[in-house]
């Protein structure tokens, strides 16, 4: 698991910022399918995120999201390497508030310094080698 926190599926700001890409987006997808869109009531970066494609999938992902159930690290039952950038305030907070839950569990925790959460999952020579070794460590 690479930046995200324990607990429901989107909490806080994150499901705010989902709950409004929801409330925005499933009537323009639902007006597309209907063939009924005015393609000139969307903003410029609105029309290229449609024609892009990414809009059809992403947004029906980022969804079900708010329907998740809570998760808790004592409910995994194989072990697994959770990656908190430093400087993920979310993550991080999520991690701290738990740590106690981790000692009962299959979770390790893994921080790594000065990681934001884009970091977490671009700065590949950072991180590759922890999971790599997560990896080595678990095999048998």
């Amino acid at each position: 698991m690479v930046g995200v926190p324990f607990g429901p599926g989107a909490s806080g700001d994150f499901r705010r910022t989902v709950t409004g890409v929801r409330d925005r987006w499933i009537p323009i997808l639902r007006a597309q399918d209907e063939g009924t869109l005015d393609l000139e009531s969307l903003t410029h970066p609105e029309r290229a995120y449609l024609q892009s494609a990414r809009a059809q999938h992403e947004v029906p992902w980022l969804t079900a999201i708010l329907d998740w159930d809570e998760i808790v690290p004592a409910q995994l039952l194989c072990p697994m390497l959770w990656i908190v950038g430093g400087k993920n305030p979310v993550a991080l907070e999520s991690a701290r508030s738990i740590e106690p839950a981790l000692a009962n569990s299959k979770v390790l925790l893994c921080t790594i310094d000065g990681l934001t959460h884009d970091m977490e999952m671009s700065d590949i020579d950072n991180v590759l080698p922890r999971i790599q070794g997560f990896i080595r460590n678990t095999r048998g």
